[in-house]
């Protein structure tokens, strides 16, 4: 079978859409991503993922609620140029869309 000559030959590494794009390019083969999906449950073909690195989530918790001392301590007006810098963000809607403004 096609599907499984693909899966193996990348290691169990593909999920249902790189197949799909395989078949595609290189097989000339259309065939639905849900059809795929079918069949890589009927024969117990399961991708491979990479384990979570669980240190990942405790390191962002550190570092969450993390405040940032005042420095300019509201004297906005300075006298050199290139010294300090400040930034805003502000959304524009427009025909329905949404659309970002930053300066700085």
């Amino acid at each position: 079978m096609l599907i499984d000559k693909l899966f193996t030959k990348h290691k169990q590494k593909i999920g249902i859409r790189v197949i799909k794009m395989h078949l595609e390019r290189d097989y000339k083969i259309v065939m639905n991503h849900k059809k795929i999906a079918r069949i890589k449950n009927k024969y117990g073909l399961v991708t491979k993922t990479r384990a979570r690195n669980r240190y990942r989530k405790a390191h962002r918790k550190m570092f969450e609620h993390v405040t940032f001392p005042n420095v300019l301590n509201r004297m906005f007006k300075q006298t050199e140029a290139d010294k300090v810098y400040s930034t805003d963000i502000t959304q524009i809607n427009y025909g329905g869309q949404k659309a970002y403004l930053a300066a700085v």
